[in-house]
């Protein structure tokens, strides 16, 4: 099965990054710099939708549209994936996005894997105050 993927990021550096990972492994698609806010988003049986580590970085109102705009997505027939860091003071906003999902026929699932970063990896994790001991994230599904 033939896909295409559209990638958006507010930064040139990373939808440049993302177009020439999609060209490395032979995938079609394009990257271009814009916001979330402002993407159409094409809402048909078939596509899928995936917002990854952007939400929490929304304001409020755009982030409460974001999420209407998603569900109308998925009643539409496509299929939404939301991925987010595990942090519950940045992400106050998760409980009511959780339950407005799991409304419309969703999951939600927490992610945990073990792992053991290099050396310098973990140095900037510990400077950070985090746990290097894994990596997690969060993720809202709507098939």
């Amino acid at each position: 099965m033939r896909c295409t993927l559209n990638g958006i990021d507010r930064h040139p550096w990373a939808a440049s990054e993302a177009n020439w990972t999609y060209r490395a492994l032979g995938l079609s698609g394009h990257a271009a710099q814009g916001t979330i806010e402002r993407t159409s988003m094409r809402a048909r049986r078939g596509d899928g939708i995936l917002a990854a580590y952007a939400v929490n970085e929304l304001p409020d109102p755009s982030r409460a549209a974001l999420l209407s705009r998603l569900l109308e997505a998925h009643a539409k027939g496509s299929r939404v994936l939301i991925i987010e860091p595990i942090a519950r003071r940045l992400t106050s906003w998760w409980p009511e996005w959780e339950r407005a999902c799991v409304a419309a026929g969703g999951r939600a699932n927490e992610w945990r894997f073990p792992v053991d970063l290099p050396p310098r990896q973990r140095q900037l994790a510990r400077a950070a105050g985090l746990q290097p001991r894994e990596l997690t994230a969060r993720s809202l599904w709507l098939a």
